[in-house]
């Protein structure tokens, strides 16, 4: 892998470039599944994150790194909520991930379950952009709401 950043005059083993992710690990990022549904803003933050991300990784780790989709989204949960000895207790019921497109259409691509109860209560996630992976053998998933603020 060193033989290979090297070749692409990589000698500080830093991606630098979209160019550089696509010759050096074979990465296209225009090419994930949700990209084209992105504004041009959230485009660029997808790229930049990717490569901050990657450069993050060990050289060995990143071998097995792929972006797999990206969406602009928020998620809609739906909640059983309870009051006990004054405090609120709060159980997922479901949970609606909506991507928001740069049209300003929005879909429905994923719904997740909880507990089998009542819905009593709802509410809207902060809008942000969903990088999704593919580590290794993981499947892994990121909220990014800018370069330095992810999880």
């Amino acid at each position: 892998m060193e033989q290979i950043y090297k070749a692409n005059g990589l000698n500080d083993y830093l991606i630098k470039t979209e160019e550089n992710l696509l010759k050096v690990h074979g990465i296209a990022l225009e090419e994930v599944k949700g990209y084209k549904n992105l504004t041009e803003e959230n485009k660029q933050l997808y790229k930049d994150w990717v490569i901050i991300y990657m450069n993050r990784q060990g050289l060995d780790r990143r071998i097995g790194i792929r972006p797999t989709a990206t969406y602009f989204c928020e998620e809609v949960h739906f909640d059983h909520v309870e009051e006990h000895d004054g405090e609120r207790w709060a159980e997922s019921v479901k949970t609606e991930y909506w991507e928001i497109c740069a049209n300003g259409k929005k879909r429905k691509f994923k719904t997740t379950k909880g507990e089998d109860k009542e819905i009593n209560s709802q509410y809207i996630s902060k809008p942000y952009l969903r990088v999704e992976l593919k580590e290794h053998k993981d499947k892994e998933w990121y909220h990014v709401w800018g370069l330095d603020n992810w999880g």
